[in-house]
């Protein structure tokens, strides 16, 4: 929680920054409508709350004597890791200024003042306006995620791709069988077993990303509230090997839906059997146009490319839509921007393809 204070701001004159929730904040919500949408999502008390469960259920602002909110800044406190040191850090969430206050320093200001408490900071997906503000701010742009699509059924690609005609590749489905492959009901029940396989796949000091424990995955994908996550593991000699997390989405104007694999832990051969066992089987994969899944781990990506997962580059002249509600194509790329108090990180780091970021660690695969 950020304390409370008074700033002169130029020709704006006196304004407060603050930590406000939602709960009977009719400013806040005024905000959102204003320079969203009506009824954004923020503005529903049991998302707001979920999302910020950990700060308090609160975002800083900075606010006229009225009370109108003109600038605000969600953040979601995470833990870094590179599997030995942890850092004290946040993601942001939902970054705008007011339309009538804009190019006045006021996002810099703010966002200065909340990095102060923090180590290091996040900003994935931002458009390329995002990523040239978070550039002046100080954020180092590291590049965009990896994104891989497996053609599940070229019929029901009509509207979330372009050039559909051109498909060629076409993954098949099979029936589940391998009595390996197991539910997962909450991550807390498998904390041990997740820090191994953890360990296995990122050995410690060799990546870098958010600290995938339990807490974590639980209140990502368990507490979550509207969307709804399937969560699997594959074990063999009782040890876990793998896991799996991810979604189907309807596509009201494709009458057909699409999957979105958030995570995915585990190495060769056991994430390919995960993969085909779960999203690839006619179970969860009827009536899905493709499967996506971002990342920034090649070994990961490069991992589950033989089960005919593609790049944008590959799939060629066909693309695929990344926003599907609506469909729209003005996005193409996923953009991951880092900051670090200590400068020096930045050249003790591993290169981004051996971090593990996933679009889950972003605010838009959260219900929008």
């Amino acid at each position: 929680k950020i304390n409370e204070e008074f700033v002169d701001f130029g020709d704006i004159g006196k304004i407060k920054m603050h930590s406000i929730g939602i709960s009977g904040n009719d400013e806040l919500k005024k905000f959102y409508s204003k320079n969203y949408s009506e009824k954004y999502i923020l503005s529903d008390p049991k998302l707001f709350n979920w999302m910020f469960k950990n700060n308090g259920h609160q975002v800083f602002v900075l606010s006229l004597g009225n009370g109108k909110i003109i600038a605000h800044q969600g953040y979601v406190p995470v833990v870094f890791s590179d599997g030995v040191n942890d850092y004290k850090s946040f993601i942001s969430a939902s970054t705008m200024v007011d339309e009538d206050y804009r190019r006045m320093g006021l996002m810099t200001y703010l966002r200065s003042s909340l990095q102060d408490e923090y180590e290091m900071a996040v900003s994935l997906g931002g458009s390329s306006k995002g990523v040239d503000l978070y550039t002046s701010m100080g954020y180092k742009y590291y590049g965009d995620l990896i994104r891989l699509i497996a053609i599940i059924d070229p019929k029901k690609c009509d509207v979330i791709t372009r050039n559909t005609d051109k498909l060629k590749k076409v993954v098949k489905l099979s029936e589940k069988n391998n009595k390996n492959v197991c539910k997962i009901n909450k991550f807390k029940e498998l904390d041990s077993e997740l820090d191994e396989l953890r360990n296995l796949v990122f050995p410690p000091e060799t990546y870098f990303g958010v600290k995938r424990d339990a807490e974590f995955l639980d209140w990502r994908y368990v507490e979550v509230p509207y969307n709804k996550y399937d969560r699997f593991g594959l074990w063999k000699g009782n040890k876990l090997k793998a896991l799996i997390v991810f979604r189907k989405e309807f596509v009201p104007a494709a009458g057909a839906s699409v999957i979105r694999i958030v995570e995915l832990i585990g190495t060769g051969e056991y994430l390919r059997e995960l993969i085909r066992q779960t999203v690839l089987t006619k179970e969860f994969s009827n009536n899905v146009g493709w499967i996506d899944w971002f990342c920034s781990n090649k070994n990961i990506c490069n991992s589950i490319k033989p089960l005919g997962f593609l790049t944008q580059e590959e799939l060629a002249p066909t693309t695929a839509c990344i926003f599907t509600k609506p469909v729209d194509y003005y996005k193409t790329k996923y953009p991951f921007m880092f900051w670090a108090k200590d400068k020096t990180l930045y050249d003790k780091l591993p290169s981004i393809d051996k971090w593990y970021i996933t679009k889950g660690d972003g605010d838009a695969d959260r219900p929008n």
